[in-house]
């Protein structure tokens, strides 16, 4: 089968290459419908409980998406009534009420204060509209003294000082946004063209901070397209300059970079062609895929050029190639493949879809590794001295040459190292924690990161825990019993450490009742009848306020809802705190029938979702990997063995890990399964080439010996190329990417020591092959043994 295709790819080297460009043209094609998302929803599967639940806050109270900004007083005796900054919250707030992407803005240029005059409810805004602002001192003192008593606004709209304020702008739903591409992205991208355009972020009298959900998710793709725009170029120059040096040949140098880059169209293409979106987890995959085609194309060049040097022509060069190293480097694609796969177990969506992206990106790269490249080969005239000085004078196979007499001289010392480093390192993996606190993901100096670290000092609280209260039937709201018990529900609830203001329908029904009696404080409390919350309901609406609760309670009356502000925590605290919170809750408020929701639920959930997806996904792919070793070696003992240099570099790593604090999360999850793939294929190569020297009857030294000196300049090149790939990571100022780069890095050098170093040290030395009882293979040229 093997020779077949090998005859085929040559003889009919034109249709391969002619099929190849249409595959490559049409998958391209797919790339006009790539768009980015980067909302917290799309991390979860459509029927995921949880976005359910948030689905449904959505859909009965609006959307919960906001661009925040928080206004902080510079001066050093001043609040935010001044001009200036007055001049400032008005300019923005106009913006955002007339930007397209949202549809209700709160501020305190626009806070109403509720009071009861002429025997009629009143609402009226606390600052009067001005077009300069410029207040005598007596009126900013009568403006202090309303927002001063307006506590049902303290610490939600602004502080009781005066020293801060928010303005807070609700984003419209995606399917009814009627602008160029992402409401949220949008709204955050011209916001800052417009601060900025207005100078408003330059000023002595305050300071601005942003964040919200916009924010949020618009710094995501910044720093996301921001780093590959960066890395992924440095990356393909430092990759051509390597080829280059290996390879002294343009044939050499562009080759394996174009199979690079039409295995990440195809698997970019396709991604449009599906549907889903280009997001901050699979932006990365043209560079994993840089580094998996790479591999599997410098053994084919290597492959190829050894054969030139045999004298063979360019055609028969080709051919014994493909021969070569289809079996080894299928298995490869095999057991990477599967290594992806086994994401797809995950219960976070965008970890599902990238499996499945990654899947049919390393099938294009073997594929073209495998076809279209020794279909061009075959076209070659490169000069037989070039290939003879790679593969005998180079500097690679230099290093090569004597690396098996060292090996096998120090065969224990090098088992006994082994064996030192991994039990310390098994402990120090144990103390790895999960963590997918989204804040981590930008660094201390990032705006995002600053602003919601002032949120969480000013308010308690950069994000929202939301609570929807059911009735269980219409108008049940209304009820004051309801609302008493909804009350000490609230109350709780901001009672509890890491909580900040809750803001409900009851704080404004409390309100109206202290204004209703004098403003007598002993009146903030809720109405005594449904009559009366009914008729304190219809005086408000009838005032004609811009606050009309419709994000409260829902139009029947029979739900409420309660937002309280959460503190961004790490996520094993965020877990603990929601988990006793809902332990609480069925214990103690059963009758609310409450429901907990909003983004710091997502993301808590992440977490949970992040540990059983490594764990499952992991052991999945080790099984499989496993039983892929023992087809492909025919021999429990050989595809037990090469599990230590798959193993043990992931071990070491998440040793790195646990001794410097790097957290697990989804970069972490994902190079975990990256790399197991990868560290695969450097393993096959050298044990398909062992397990058949040792079948054609040759000793162990004389097998390990060749296996060394036939695959070592590829898997030393490989490994080159991987390292740089994922250092490129590491330019990263999104830090996802950074430690994907770092543990990247980590494994895949050794892994090198594994395959290279540890692997031809633990094969047993003494024992006779049998050759008896095992069914035929093929050697590393393609013959039978």
């Amino acid at each position: 089968m093997i020779k077949l295709w090998a005859k085929f790819v040559v003889k009919y080297r034109l249709l391969v290459l002619i099929s190849s460009l249409i595959i490559v043209v049409a998958a391209g094609m797919g790339l006009k419908n790539l768009y980015f998302e980067s909302s917290t929803d799309i991390w979860f599967l459509e029927n995921d409980p949880v976005l359910l639940d948030y689905n449904e806050l959505k859909d009965k109270f609006g959307s919960d998406d906001y661009l925040v900004v928080g206004v902080e007083s510079t001066l050093d005796s001043g609040d935010i009534l001044n001009q200036e900054t007055l001049l400032a919250i008005r300019k923005i707030t106009d913006f955002l009420e007339e930007h397209v992407a949202v549809n209700k803005v709160r501020s305190i240029n626009k806070f109403e204060y509720i009071f009861y005059d002429d025997d009629m409810l009143n609402v009226e805004t606390a600052i009067p509209y001005s077009e300069d602002y410029d207040f005598s001192e007596s009126e900013l003192d009568s403006i202090r003294s309303i927002l001063k008593k307006e506590t049902i606004a303290h610490d939600l709209m602004f502080t009781k000082d005066l020293n801060n304020s928010i303005i807070s702008a609700r984003v419209v739903k995606q399917e009814v946004y009627t602008g160029p591409d992402n409401a949220k992205k949008d709204l955050a991208a011209d916001f800052r063209t417009f601060i900025q355009k207005e100078g408003l972020d330059k000023s002595d009298a305050y300071k601005l901070h942003y964040s919200g959900s916009a924010i949020i998710s618009e710094s995501f793709f910044y720093y996301s397209t921001l780093d590959q725009s960066i890395s992924y170029p440095l990356m393909m120059l430092f990759v051509l300059i390597f080829l280059f040096v290996l390879f002294r040949t343009w044939m050499g140098t562009v080759l394996p970079f174009g199979i690079m880059v039409i295995s990440s169209v195809v698997s970019m293409g396709a991604l449009g062609f599906t549907g889903w979106s280009v997001n901050m987890l699979n932006i990365i995959i043209p560079t994993i895929l840089t580094v998996i085609a790479l591999g599997s194309s410098i053994h084919v060049m290597m492959g190829f050029y050894r054969g030139k040097n045999e004298d063979l022509d360019s055609k028969e060069a080709a051919q014994k190639a493909i021969e070569t190293y289809l079996r080894p480097c299928f298995f490869a694609f095999i057991t990477t493949m599967f290594g992806f796969l086994a994401l797809t177990t995950s219960k976070l969506a965008l970890v599902v879809e990238f499996g499945f992206e990654m899947v049919i990106g390393v099938a294009a790269a073997f594929i073209f590794s495998l076809s279209t490249l020794p279909a061009i080969l075959s076209y070659s005239s490169v000069d037989k001295r070039k290939t003879a000085r790679l593969a005998e004078t180079g500097w690679v196979a230099r290093v090569i040459h004597n690396w098996p007499k060292k090996i096998l001289a120090m065969r224990t010392p090098i088992l006994i190292t082994a064996a030192v480093i991994t039990i310390p390192s098994l402990y120090l993996l144990s103390k790895v924690e999960v963590d997918t606190n989204f804040v981590r993901n930008f660094q201390k100096e990032a705006p995002v990161r600053q602003g919601l670290q002032y949120f969480d000092d000013t308010y308690k609280g950069a994000l929202s825990l939301e609570f929807m209260l059911d009735s269980g039937v219409a108008d049940g709201v209304k009820e004051p019993a309801f609302q008493k018990r909804a009350l000490e529900f609230q109350e709780y609830v901001t009672g509890l450490e890491g909580t900040g203001r809750a803001n409900s329908i009851l704080n404004y029904l409390m309100k109206i009742n202290q204004v209703m009696h004098d403003n007598d404080p002993d009146y903030f409390a809720i109405p005594e009848t449904r009559n009366m919350v009914g008729q304190y309901l219809l005086l408000y609406s009838s005032s004609g306020p811009d606050e009309d609760l419709t994000d409260l309670m829902t139009f029947d009356g029979r739900s409420m809802r309660v937002s309280v502000f959460f503190e961004v925590a790490p996520s094993k605290v965020t877990k603990q705190r929601v988990e006793d919170l809902e332990k609480y809750i069925a214990t103690h408020f059963s009758d609310l029938n409450i429901k907990v929701s909003g983004r710091a639920v997502l993301f808590n959930n992440m977490d949970t979702y992040v540990l059983e997806g490594l764990s499952s996904s992991f052991s999945l792919a080790l099984v499989i990997i496993t039983l892929c070793f023992f087809v492909l070696f025919r021999s429990i003992k050989y595809g037990l063995m090469s599990l230590i240099p798959n193993v043990l570099p992931i071990v070491i790593a998440g040793a790195i890990m646990g001794a410097m604090g790097i957290y697990l999360d989804f970069a972490t999850l994902i190079i975990a399964a990256t790399t197991l793939g990868i560290a695969v294929d450097d393993t096959i190569h050298f044990m398909t080439s062992y397990v058949s020297q040792r079948r054609n009857s040759q000793s162990h030294d004389t097998a390990v010996t060749h296996s060394i000196r036939q695959n070592g300049p590829a898997i030393i090149s490989t490994t080159i190329v991987l390292v740089i790939g994922f250092s490129m990571l590491m330019l990263s100022s999104f830090v996802p990417n950074f430690y994907m780069g770092f543990i990247g890095v980590v494994v895949i050098l050794f892994a090198l020591v594994g395959d290279m170093v540890v692997l031809p040290a633990a094969i047993p030395s003494r024992g006779k092959f049998s050759t008896e009882t095992q069914t035929k293979t093929l050697d590393v040229s393609g013959q039978e043994a």
